[in-house]
C-alpha cells in the first residue's frame, strides 16, 4: 500500500514539474518573465493618495494605475494555469505582450482545421491587463494559413480568476472557460463552413462595408465628391483587397469575411501593431461586427446557393 501511494505522490511531482519546465519555456520563448509590482502613488506634496501604480520589475516602466483593491495577476501564475488547464487538448503553448506589457497573453493551439481550400490555425487565448483595465479574459483566436489573416474573439471576463484563494481553484476557473470557449470555437468553425458555401450578396457586402466605413447603405447612392479624399481612397484599396480575397477564397461570405479581417490585419497596422489591431484595437471591432453581419445573413443565403 505504501509502495502504491509512494509512486502516485511521484507522478504528481512529474506532471508538476512538466508544467513548470513547459512555463518557464513559454515565458522565455514570449520574453514575458518579468513580473508586476504594486506601489502606493503620492501627491505632488508628499500626501499619499488611493491609488497605486503597477510598475514592470525588469524596468520599472509604469503600466497602469489601480486601486487599492486590485489584485495583480503575474503572468507565470496565468502562463502556468493555461498550461495546466489545457494539457489535455494542447501540446504547443505561444504568447506575447501588447502595448509595452499593459496587456499579456498566451494561448495553447488546437488541431488545424479545413474550411474549403484553406487552413485554420486554432487557439485558445487567456488575456490580462496589468493596466486595470479589465480582468482576466479567455477567447479564440484563428489564422487563415494562406494570407496570415487572424480574428480573434473574445468571452466573458472572469472576474473571480484574480480572487481566488488558491492555484488550484484558477486552474479549476481555467478549465470552466476552456470548456465553455472550445464550445463557441466549434460553432465558430461551422460557421466558416457554411460562409464557404455561401454565395456573395450584394446587400450583406453593402452592409459589411457601411459598418467599415462608418456610414449608412444609403450612402452608397452618394457622389463621390460627397465624401473626403481620404474615405474615397479607403474604399477604393478595399474594393481591390475584396476582389483579391475573392479570387482567392471564392466568390463567397468566406471571400468576403477575409477581405475584412486582411484590412484589419495588413493595411490598418498603422494605427496599431499587428495583434494589438486585432485583439484590443480598431480592428477588434471591426472585425466582429463584420463576423456577426454576415452571420446574420446566413439561415436565409445558404438555403438558397
Amino acid at each position: 500500500m505504501e509502495a502504491i501511494q509512494t509512486a502516485q505522490t511521484q507522478e504528481v511531482i512529474v506532471d508538476k514539474t512538466e508544467i513548470y519546465n513547459q512555463t518557464f519555456e513559454l515565458l522565455s520563448d514570449t520574453k514575458t518573465t518579468w513580473g508586476v509590482t504594486k506601489k502606493p502613488l503620492t501627491c505632488p506634496d508628499g500626501y499619499p493618495t488611493e491609488s497605486f501604480g503597477i510598475y514592470r520589475n525588469d524596468n520599472n516602466k509604469w503600466l497602469g494605475t489601480v486601486g487599492k483593491t486590485y489584485e495583480m495577476m503575474q503572468n507565470s501564475t496565468l502562463a502556468e494555469n493555461i498550461i495546466e488547464a489545457s494539457m489535455d487538448i494542447s501540446e504547443k503553448f505561444r504568447g506575447g505582450e501588447l502595448y509595452g506589457g499593459k496587456k499579456v497573453y498566451y494561448q495553447a493551439q488546437l488541431q488545424d482545421t479545413q474550411i474549403a481550400n484553406d487552413t485554420i490555425k486554432r487557439y485558445i487565448t487567456g488575456l490580462n491587463s496589468h493596466d486595470g483595465s479589465s480582468s482576466i479574459g479567455f477567447g479564440f483566436t484563428n489564422t487563415v494559413v494562406v494570407c496570415q489573416n487572424t480574428f480573434y474573439m473574445a468571452m466573458k471576463e472572469v472576474n473571480r480568476f484574480r480572487h481566488s484563494a488558491s492555484a488550484q481553484q484558477r486552474v479549476e476557473l481555467a478549465r470552466e472557460e476552456i470548456r465553455r470557449v472550445l464550445k463557441a470555437e466549434s460553432g465558430l468553425m461551422d460557421n466558416y463552413k457554411r460562409m464557404a458555401d455561401a454565395k456573395i450578396s450584394n446587400a450583406v457586402t453593402k452592409r459589411v462595408i457601411a459598418d467599415l466605413f462608418k456610414f449608412s447603405e444609403d450612402d452608397f447612392d452618394k457622389d463621390v465628391k460627397d465624401f473626403s479624399t481620404k474615405k474615397v481612397n479607403d474604399m477604393a484599396k478595399f474594393s481591390q483587397i475584396l476582389e483579391s480575397e475573392l479570387s482567392s477564397h471564392g466568390q463567397t461570405l468566406w471571400g468576403l469575411f477575409n477581405a475584412v479581417t486582411w484590412k484589419t490585419n495588413h493595411q490598418d497596422v498603422k494605427e496599431n501593431k499587428g495583434l494589438e489591431n486585432v485583439m484590443v484595437g480598431s480592428g477588434y471591432r471591426k472585425n466582429l461586427n463584420a463576423y456577426n453581419i454576415i452571420v446574420d445573413a446566413l439561415p436565409t443565403l445558404v438555403a438558397t446557393v
